[in-house]
C-alpha cells in the first residue's frame, strides 16, 4: 500500500539547506510570445524588445528578451525549493550578462551560498545562474529568503500539520 501523499509545496526548511548545495531547476526556451507577453504586461514597448525591423540593425542585431522576463526565469523556481518552508522574500540582485534571443534556452541552477540563524527564522542567500544553449552565462541572481527553521509534524492521517 503506498504511503501519504507526496506534498510538492512541502519546500526546504533551513536545517534542510547546506551552503554550496545546488537545485538544477529545469530550461525554458524562449519565444516570441514570451517577448509579447512581457511588453504587455509590463508596458516595456522598447524597441529592443518589439521591433525587428529597427533591430536587424541595433547592437544585437535582432530583439532581445526583457530584463524582468530573464530574470523571473531564473529566480521564480525558488518557490519549488522554498514552497511552504518559506517565511519571507528579503531581496534580490540581477546582473544581466548577456542577451537573451528568442529561441534561446535558458537552463537555470540555483545554488546555497550561505546561512545564517536569526530569531524567527533563518536566512538563506542563494545564487540563480542562467546559461544559454552554449552554456553562455545569461543572467546571474542573489536572492535572500527567510526560512523556516523545520519542518513541522505531520499527521499523516489528517494531512494536517500537528500544533503541538
Amino acid at each position: 500500500m503506498p504511503g501519504p501523499p507526496t506534498d510538492l509545496w512541502r519546500g526546504n526548511y533551513y536545517d534542510e539547506l547546506e551552503a554550496g548545495q545546488t537545485f538544477h531547476a529545469g530550461s525554458v526556451t524562449v519565444t516570441d510570445a514570451h517577448l509579447v507577453n512581457t511588453a504587455g504586461l509590463y508596458g516595456d514597448f522598447h524597441p529592443f524588445h518589439v521591433d525587428d525591423v529597427t533591430q536587424a540593425s541595433g547592437p544585437f542585431g535582432r530583439r532581445i528578451a526583457h530584463g524582468i522576463f530573464t530574470a523571473g526565469l531564473v529566480i521564480a523556481p525558488i518557490g519549488r525549493i522554498g514552497g511552504r518552508a518559506v517565511a519571507t522574500h528579503l531581496e534580490d540582485h540581477v546582473s544581466y550578462l548577456a542577451p537573451v534571443f528568442v529561441g534561446d534556452t535558458i537552463r537555470v541552477v540555483i545554488e546555497v551560498i550561505d546561512k545564517q540563524p536569526k530569531s524567527r527564522f533563518g536566512i538563506v542567500r542563494f545564487r540563480h545562474t542562467g546559461y544559454n544553449q552554449h552554456e553562455v552565462k545569461v543572467v546571474e541572481a542573489t536572492t535572500v529568503m527567510g526560512h523556516h527553521f523545520s519542518a513541522p509534524a505531520l499527521d499523516h492521517a489528517t494531512d494536517r500539520v500537528d500544533p503541538a
